[in-house]
């Protein structure tokens, strides 16, 4: 709230208590009673429950003294709401009941269809409350009833999340809701009505465009093919694109922040961002900007900010919240400012920049620390909670996404809950905690999906693929990663296309589909680049150098590590410095520079346990092992790779690709150390691993060191069915252990 706000405020309960001084002063008691109900909503707007029930329970005295029976049922019903408030919480509000009940009798005998349809409304509010639904629902329909009757869109918006809510409960399904007030009570609230229209001069295509508004939201017009927006919802738009033309901005405002009957009920050019209509807000937002009030243009610019930022586009994104600040700054709006300021902080989170993020989400939240806007702090807690995952400090993320969580369910946002389990479940993910990612996760997902959010059903459907890939799921994380690319592109989500391409391209070559694999990553290099998304750039070239790798060319798969690498230390991202830096040690293991293999994986581990990521740890001990095996220091090896053996007994979750690999490579030591049957236990448990989760590349691998085993124990049949089966998984892949088995079948032959 504005610092002007709040001295209107005070100014405004003043000039009430000085204008009923005097209505008293001349015994006019008409006035005297308006004025103190007035004087109640005021006081009660503002939370003062206890003045507003003075105001009432005074004004009671003098409407009944002068017999005014309808500023009686007003006042009633006033009180009421009052009796909500100072109710206990497990009360069944019988006092308010009674003066809902009290006015709606009034209402029904002086024939005030508006007094009885607010009390029906308020009635069926509270029978909803206290789990009275079919009570709830007989009050409610006679209020809507009502309210279409005499055209009134402020009761229909009262009381239509009231049947949603209601129905719901009865276990009705979403189609049977009735999404957004009628066009005629719309229309009625606008003054743009047939009747209205004869009596009012206008010129022709003033006329012409009243019309066509009329018709939008009264009749059933076609809408255009492979439209997917509701019916109602395209009428309410054409309706306001049509007052744009004659330029009535305060009737086309009027219209886009009705609010849809949804779960996330957020006004009509908000809740289009939910349903991922992101040109129609765009075109909203800027046929509204500087067009009236300076407020109008806080959200205008702030929802472009959102837009873009949804969109990829964060640069754009940025300049918007900026101009969004510099005007909220201008007005004294507090609340804007800090909105701006959250808003600039996640951009910049997503630009990798986690420290400026960090900064701007902190500035958000001082500003914010002793306002009433609760939702905004438990978003931007969540935000900063990000900015801190980003950096790899777990531990500070984990504390501002409990806070966040906590915030929106006490505040009972819905959306907001979600978006904080989805945030917990990549944090339990980081820290290979699968178990308890996946149940957040799959929160995330049901939330998201009773609110019809596409944007946040795609986060949470990618984020469970993330969990069952690092459980070696990669078919199951693939199905994930399709969905959330189906849905990206759906929603125009430009970097939510790239970083599902980018997952896909992950899995494949988990399977060791490198042509898929590459075709995926080169796409979503290409989207992060046009979007300036350092982070997914970063992360699409460090895939992309590992696709190589695979293939067996290291120089060039050295030469996208060293790019992906660059760009983590510019953004500061240190998990993504830490991947980097694992892979350029591989890639020169493989090339056999066994110092830099070694700088690499040593810089790599510091990091990994600065960050507390153990699945990155044991991959990278993993490496380690792998370089003491090259350089013949086999038993230092198998220590090593035992090591990584008790984090897996520690942490269970860490399983999958990962513990498989550690006991090939203990099988593969000892073959070297000349000790066949130790290593075909390890081999053996290694291939029940990768034959239940499905990495053909892997298993081609086992099959291969199966035969090279046998082999060496004289076992030719046994040997020779592992060769034909590793062979026939590197030809389908197009890996280099082709060459490995060849040779190996061609000693079997001679043998």
């Amino acid at each position: 709230m504005s610092k002007s706000t709040s001295e209107n405020n005070q100014s405004k309960i003043e000039s009430l208590i000085l204008e009923l001084t005097k209505a008293r002063s001349t015994k006019n008691f008409s006035k005297e009673a308006q004025l103190l109900l007035n004087l109640g909503s005021e006081y009660y707007s503002h939370d003062n429950y206890d003045q507003a029930f003075m105001c009432y329970e005074q004004n009671l005295i003098v409407t009944r003294k002068i017999k005014d029976l309808r500023l009686e049922g007003l006042t009633l019903l006033s009180m009421g709401w009052v009796y909500q408030k100072i109710e206990p919480k497990d009360a069944q509000y019988q006092q308010m009941l009674q003066c809902h009940h009290k006015s709606l009798a009034i209402g029904r005998d002086i024939g005030d269809t508006w007094l009885e349809a607010s009390a029906l409304v308020s009635l069926s509010a509270t029978y909803e409350e206290i789990g009275d639904y079919f009570q709830a629902l007989e009050y409610s329909q006679l209020a809507l009833d009502i309210a279409r009757r005499l055209h009134d869109l402020e009761l229909e918006k009262y009381v239509l999340p009231i049947i949603r809510k209601v129905q719901k409960a009865l276990g009705k399904q979403e189609e049977e809701f009735a999404l957004l007030p009628s066009g005629k009570s719309v229309l009625a609230d606008l003054g743009i009505t047939p009747t209205i229209l004869k009596k009012t001069k206008l010129r022709p295509l003033q006329r012409s465009h009243c019309r066509a508004a009329i018709n939008w939201l009264t009749k059933k017009i076609p809408v255009s093919k492979g439209a997917n927006l509701d019916p109602s919802v395209q009428g309410y738009l054409q309706a306001f694109y049509h007052l744009c033309e004659i330029q009535d901005w305060e009737k086309a405002w009027k219209i886009v922040i009705i609010r849809p009957n949804t779960e996330t009920y957020e006004e009509l050019h908000s809740q289009l961002g939910i349903w991922g209509y992101y040109s129609q807000q765009i075109e909203i937002y800027k046929k509204l900007l500087f067009k009236s009030s300076q407020f109008q243009d806080t959200i205008c610019l702030n929802g472009l900010g959102n837009v873009y930022n949804d969109l990829g586009d964060y640069t754009k994104a940025i300049e918007f919240q900026e101009l969004h600040k510099s005007v909220a700054i201008a007005v004294q709006d507090l609340h804007s400012q800090g909105y701006a300021l959250g808003n600039i902080g996640l951009s910049y989170y997503y630009l990798g920049n986690y420290d400026k993020a960090i900064e701007y989400l902190e500035q958000s939240l001082e500003l914010l620390r002793h306002s009433q806007y609760n939702q905004a702090r438990g978003l931007f807690l969540g935000n900063l909670g990000l900015a801190y995952y980003g950096l790899g400090n777990y531990n500070q993320a984990l504390e501002c996404q409990q806070e966040s969580l906590k915030t929106a369910r006490d505040i009972q946002d819905r959306r907001g809950e979600a978006i904080a389990y989805g945030n917990l479940g990549n944090i339990y993910w980081a820290l290979a905690t699968y178990d308890k990612a996946i149940e957040y996760h799959q929160k995330h997902l049901e939330i998201s999906r009773q609110l019809q959010d596409r944007r946040q059903e795609g986060n949470a459907i990618a984020n469970l693929g993330n969990v069952y890939y690092s459980q070696g799921y990669v078919n199951k994380a693939i199905e994930c990663h399709e969905l959330g690319l189906e849905i990206a592109k759906e929603i125009t989500d430009s970097r939510g296309e790239a970083v599902s391409l980018c997952f896909l391209g992950n899995a494949y070559i988990l399977l060791g589909n490198y042509q898929k694999a590459l075709s995926n990553l080169n796409k979503s290099l290409s989207i992060a680049e046009k979007i300036e998304s350092d982070r997914e750039k970063s992360s699409a070239l460090c895939c992309l150098g590992v696709v190589y790798d695979e293939l067996g060319d290291y120089c060039k798969a050295i030469e996208f590590y060293e790019q992906s690498l660059k760009i983590a230390k510019n953004i500061k991202n240190r998990s993504l410095e830490q991947r980097a830096l694992a892979q350029l040690g591989n890639a020169y293991l493989s090339l056999k520079r066994y110092t830099l293999a070694k700088k690499f994986q040593d810089q790599s581990l510091a990091i990994a346990r600065e960050l507390g990521e153990r699945g990155e740890e044991v991959r990278v001990i993993n490496n380690l092992g792998n370089l003491a095996l090259f350089t013949g220091k086999y038993q230092k090896a198998i220590d090593l790779y035992q090591q990584n053996l008790a984090i897996y007994q520690q942490f269970s979750n860490l399983e999958g690709k990962a513990k498989a690999n550690t006991l090939v490579n203990i099988g593969y030591a000892f073959i070297l150390l000349g000790d066949y049957l130790e290593a075909l236990k390890y081999l053996e448990q290694a291939l029940a691993i990768v034959q239940e989760v499905g990495l053909p590349p892997s298993e081609a691998i086992i099959f291969y060191h199966l035969a090279e085993v046998n082999y060496r124990l004289d076992r030719s049949q046994l040997a020779n069915k592992y060769c034909k089966l590793a062979l026939s998984i590197a030809i389908e892949l197009e890996i280099p252990l082709v060459k490995k088995c060849q040779e190996l079948q061609k000693k079997l032959l001679a043998s």
